[in-house]
């Protein structure tokens, strides 16, 4: 184990434990305890390991998701407002799916006459 914190005695002679960290160098780990620290890792690396593969998961639905929302508002089956209560997002939101893909907006904008 490392020294996390070390404080030595007024005679400078050893080192005494100070405030609330007491681990040190010499300190010895009975075999329980080095049983529950590897079966702790074993567990994270375990649940670690189902978090990234539905972490993937959850982006390739994601992107199904976009691509759904971008062919619908190209082709104009749906309107934004419609998008917005069949998918998790606003429509702030799919406004910018929408413009970053190049989705043509419904209205031009109007232009006022220079007079």
């Amino acid at each position: 184990m490392t020294l996390q914190m070390q404080a030595v005695s007024r005679d400078c002679r050893r080192p005494v434990a100070s405030g609330c960290n007491l681990m040190w160098e010499n300190a010895e780990m009975t075999d329980e305890e080095k049983a529950a620290q590897e079966a702790a890792m074993r567990e994270l690396d375990t649940l670690t390991k189902a978090y990234r593969a539905t972490e993937e998961a959850h982006e390739q639905a994601r992107q199904a998701l976009r691509t759904a929302i971008i062919d619908t508002l190209m082709t104009r089956t749906l309107r934004p407002s419609q998008v917005e209560a069949h998918t998790p997002y606003d429509r702030v939101h799919i406004g910018r799916i929408a413009r970053d893909a190049g989705v043509p907006p419904l209205r031009t904008p109007r232009r006022k006459d220079a007079s």
